[in-house]
């Protein structure tokens, strides 16, 4: 049953990105929520089992349950305390509601209790990483020619993948980016690192071409963190100055996109430019509205 839960999570982890499929009515995000639920579930059912099977109740406490217990525990006060219980509950939009804040744990809680064992985690990422690379070859597919109309809805999916829209696999780019290249560093078998730098490349080029500045932004940031940590944990500099000339290339890769497409250069320096973005500006008024919000209503936001 064990072995069962395991090759569960691997198969989640390969194949997330083709769960982000936007041929349905809620693009990413019905899909997703759907199979997240299913999978929740039918986890705590084989974790069900596998208790009854050894007559014990396997249960793993962590200082890791804090945080965990923290979150669940503010998402109830909010639901309880809302002006509209039912829809904090379910979730009014994307279906992101206290509901879905429970599956995420229980994904969370049995993931790191049953990937912690030896270097399943490894094998977990690396499936995650080679995910990845779906949605970067169809849209490069796309953007030769390829028609995937018969797939997907006209008026939801032309472009970006599996994902359907820009921000959003720039976002999810973010995110796999310094995953990536933090397995091709750990990495000793060199086809398996040269892979992976390969695919880091691709889905950095993919980072690009959705012109998501914020993901960029987000990407340099991890970078210099990475970096911050390296010099720390170090005692030899040539591991911190090839990391900071991998810094260094990709400030140069994004200045030199910026460059060659004057679109995209203007988006990223409208980023750090208070009032020259009227998209940023409403969101440093939303910013300051909820702040204030919270300051009148904590509880009820």
């Amino acid at each position: 049953v064990d072995q069962t839960i395991l090759y569960v999570l691997y198969g989640l982890a390969a194949s997330f990105t083709l769960i982000c499929w936007p041929g349905f009515e809620s693009p990413f995000l019905l899909v997703k929520a759907t199979v997240l639920r299913v999978t929740a579930a039918v986890l705590l059912l084989l974790w069900s089992v596998s208790c009854a099977l050894s007559g014990e109740l396997k249960w793993r406490r962590t200082p890791l349950d804090i945080p965990l217990a923290g979150l669940l525990l503010t998402g109830v006060i909010s639901t309880a305390f809302s002006m509209n219980w039912q829809a904090s509950l379910a979730g009014a939009i994307r279906q992101e509601g206290l509901w879905m804040m429970f599956v995420y744990a229980v994904l969370y809680y049995l993931s790191a209790w049953y990937l912690a064992k030896g270097r399943r985690w490894l094998t977990s990422l690396r499936l995650f990483a080679l995910s990845s690379l779906a949605p970067a070859v169809i849209t490069l597919l796309q953007k030769s020619g390829v028609d995937f109309s018969g797939l997907f809805r006209r008026d939801v999916m032309t472009y970006m993948g599996t994902f359907g829209n820009r921000p959003f696999y720039g976002y999810y780019l973010a995110l796999v980016l310094p995953l990536v290249a933090y397995l091709a560093w750990r990495e000793r078998v060199p086809w398996r690192r040269l892979a992976l730098a390969a695919g880091g490349l691709l889905n950095l080029y993919m980072l690009y071409v959705t012109g998501n500045r914020a993901a960029a932004l987000g990407v340099l940031a991890s970078a210099i963190a990475a970096l911050a940590l390296l010099a720390l944990r170090s005692r030899s500099p040539l591991g911190v100055i090839l990391a900071g000339a991998g810094v260094l290339l990709l400030v140069i890769a994004l200045l030199f996109g910026a460059t060659w497409n004057t679109r995209y250069g203007a988006r990223l320096r409208s980023a750090v430019g208070f009032g020259s973005d009227d998209n940023i500006e409403g969101r440093y008024s939303f910013w300051r509205s909820s702040l204030r919000m919270i300051g009148d209503r904590p509880l009820q936001g």
